[in-house]
C-alpha cells in the first residue's frame, strides 16, 4: 500500500484488515513518505519558519490534521504496527525523498522532480481540506500556499520515504514473541 496516511483513523486497523486478505507465507508492504521536511543539511523544519515557507506549511497542515484525529506523520511507526499485528520478517528501509531537483545524483534528481510536482500540486488540496475547519479563510490558505511555490525552488528540502514489508505466517508456523520500539 502507498501513501494512505490520511486515509484511516487507525493504521493499525488497516494493517489488519489487509493481513485478513494476505496468504499465509504471502507478504504485504507499505511505503509512505515521513511528512516532516528537511533542508539539505538535515536540519528539520519545526514551527513557523518565515525563511523557508515550506516547513510553515508542514506546521499548521500537519497540526490541523493531528487536531482532526487524522496525524499525517504515521510512516515510522509501520514496522512497529506490522509486528503487533502478527507479521514476521518484518523489514523497514528509509532514503531520501528529494522535494525539487536540487540533489546532484541522478537517480535523486528524477525523484526530486517528481516530488516537487507532488509537493506543489498537494499544497492547496491539503491546505483547504484540514485549515478551513480550522477558521483559515480561502485568501489565507492561498498566501500560505503561494509563499510556499514562491520560496520552494530556493531551497533544498527533502522528506523520508519509509519502505516496511512483513510476511503473514504460515498456518502452524510458531511466531517468535518480540517487543516494539517504545515498549
Amino acid at each position: 500500500m502507498r501513501v494512505c496516511p490520511h486515509s484511516q483513523l487507525e493504521y493499525l486497523v488497516l494493517i489488519l484488515n489487509v493481513g485478513r486478505k494476505a496468504a499465509p507465507g504471502g507478504y504485504v508492504e507499505f511505503q509512505d513518505y515521513g511528512c516532516e521536511v528537511f533542508t539539505s543539511d538535515g536540519t528539520m523544519l519545526l514551527g513557523e519558519c518565515p525563511e523557508h515557507p515550506i516547513g510553515t506549511f508542514f506546521h499548521h497542515v500537519m497540526g490541523a490534521a493531528a487536531r482532526a484525529g487524522r496525524p499525517l506523520i504515521v510512516a515510522r511507526g509501520i514496522r512497529d504496527r506490522l509486528i503487533k499485528a502478527g507479521f514476521v520478517d518484518v523489514v523497514e528501509r528509509t532514503a531520501i525523498w528529494p522535494l525539487g531537483p536540487w540533489p546532484k545524483d541522478k537517480h535523486l534528481k528524477e525523484l526530486g522532480k517528481w516530488g516537487r510536482i507532488g509537493t506543489l500540486e498537494s499544497l492547496a488540496p491539503f491546505a483547504t481540506l484540514l485549515l478551513t475547519r480550522e477558521g483559515w479563510s480561502v485568501e489565507q490558505i492561498k498566501k500560505l500556499c503561494d509563499s510556499v511555490r514562491e520560496a520552494h525552488d530556493r531551497g533544498k528540502y527533502y522528506c523520508h520515504g519509509w519502505f516496511v514489508y512483513g510476511r503473514k505466517p504460515k498456518v502452524g508456523e510458531e511466531i517468535p514473541v518480540g517487543k516494539c520500539e517504545g515498549e
